[in-house]
């Protein structure tokens, strides 16, 4: 990234994708169902796949659709090649 102070794309898409928070087995949570005396704790599992999947697909497509709304000015790189 030659542009210090500006993201790239993929550098954007990978932060979105980061912050949706993808989680597959909620451990966290299921202890705490657990230990407050619930008869299924895991029956959240579903729930949690589903709820982390829609938000990485919206964070992906809020991510690629404003990349059409703020383009990046790519800079020409000279390279000079040996003969």
């Amino acid at each position: 990234n030659e542009q210090k102070d500006t993201a790239t794309n993929a550098m954007v898409t990978f932060m979105a994708l980061n912050t949706a928070g993808i989680q597959l087995i909620p451990a966290t949570i299921i202890a705490v169902l657990a230990a407050a005396g619930a008869k299924n704790p895991t029956a959240i599992i579903v729930t949690t796949i589903v709820a982390t999947f829609s938000g990485a697909v919206a964070a992906v497509t809020a991510a690629k659709i404003l990349q059409r709304f703020f383009p990046r000015e790519e800079r020409e790189v000279d390279v000079e090649v040996a003969e």
